[in-house]
């Protein structure tokens, strides 16, 4: 019998996906879940409203030591947009980082994808978004893989704002074809891990 290895995608509103967003009705770890099928599956840990400090507690009370053996982890959204400050956002990402990889987990940090066209968006929040984005692709540690997600989901020509295919209407949540995009780009790094 062939023991399916399991990673899981912690996050906030983007990960969860599905219901309340019209016409993201298969969120991205679903659809990475059926791609790695049958010797790998990947659990959708994603929940709304999620700062990066209640996923680190998620983390730590219900998924570690689990049997899991990687994550995709991606957040700060909520943070930005509750008053978090990017450098304090980032040290906590990092931390969460940290402890998976301690824990032995194979792990993928995300960046956190543009929201300039969000109403609560502005320009002090689009600073800590660029220092706790750099940091994350600053990050290093055996294990790790870092995925762009800002330049992936950024309007060509204009990388603040969430492509408009991407967007589903709010410019922050992920359309089907955001979740899509995201799907295929994350399920060969989960993969090649």
């Amino acid at each position: 019998m062939q023991t399916l290895s399991m990673w899981f995608c912690l996050g906030d509103s983007l990960t969860l996906g599905g219901t309340g967003f019209p016409g993201a009705a298969i969120p991205w770890p679903t659809q990475v879940h059926s791609g790695l099928a049958p010797s790998k599956g990947c659990a959708n840990q994603g929940k709304s409203g999620d700062t990066v400090g209640n996923m680190q507690t998620r983390y730590t009370s219900n998924l570690k030591n689990r049997g899991f053996v990687g994550a995709v982890v991606m957040g700060g959204i909520n943070d930005l947009n509750t008053g978090g400050v990017g450098s304090a956002i980032l040290t906590t990402f990092t931390a969460l980082v940290n402890e998976m990889l301690a824990d032995g987990l194979k792990v993928i940090a995300v960046s956190t994808s543009p929201f300039s066209s969000y109403s609560a968006w502005n320009s002090t929040k689009q600073g800590y978004l660029e220092t706790l984005n750099n940091g994350i692709m600053a990050l290093t540690g055996a294990g790790l893989t870092l995925f762009d997600g800002y330049a992936y989901h950024g309007e060509p020509g204009q990388p603040t704002k969430l492509r408009t295919g991407d967007d589903f209407g709010d410019g922050l949540h992920w359309s089907a074809q955001g979740q899509d995009r995201h799907a295929a780009a994350i399920l060969p790094l989960i993969q090649a891990a």
